[in-house]
């Protein structure tokens, strides 16, 4: 059974997160983009969709901090976003590219 990421962000990203919980099996984290040192290197497994080790569950990641009135292009201003923030001497963009390609598979960007 695939494991399905859904990357949320915007206003109501964590009361959405909060209703998906209420229905389905899931693993939820907020505000992925506070994630500093190798913690994001860990989403990456989390995220596996034929090896993960929650199959079958619905990963839940939200971004808090992104201001969705400024950017029109969702995905990209989220990707902008978490190498600018997850960048450090041992996780470079290099390695930060594959992670946000693994838990980006559905990006829903909320707006009040």
């Amino acid at each position: 059974m695939k494991t399905h990421t859904l990357l949320i962000t915007g206003s109501k990203a964590k009361e959405f997160a909060a209703d998906v919980a209420a229905v389905f099996k899931g693993v939820f984290q907020n505000d992925i983009d506070k994630l500093r040192g190798d913690a994001p290197l860990s989403l990456h497994s989390l995220c596996e969709c034929d090896y993960s080790s929650h199959p079958g569950s619905l990963v839940v990641l939200t971004v808090g901090s992104l201001d969705m009135g400024t950017y029109a292009d969702c995905e990209n201003a989220i990707s902008s976003l978490l190498v600018e923030r997850w960048q450090n001497p041992s996780l470079n963009a290099d390695k930060i590219f594959p992670i946000i390609s693994r838990i980006a598979s559905y990006t829903i960007c909320l707006t009040n």
